[in-house]
């Protein structure tokens, strides 16, 4: 998350809905995890199933 992204606590939605901050954050995630994966070397180790679990506990915990 860039900090033009992040709330200002300033602002007057300085108190913005944790759900809100937790979708940013899995968002990032998962963006990091893509561009991992597309620069990628070919002797780098495949991403296992803990990688995967991860990445869907971290969506269902936002949804």
């Amino acid at each position: 998350m860039t900090p033009a992204d992040q709330p200002s606590p300033t602002s007057a939605d300085a108190h913005s809905p944790v759900s809100f901050l937790a979708a940013a954050a899995a968002l990032d995630a998962i963006d990091d995890a893509l561009r991992e994966a597309q620069h990628e070397t070919p002797t780098a180790p495949a991403p296992g199933p803990e990688q995967a679990l991860a990445s869907l506990s971290l969506l269902r915990q936002v949804r």
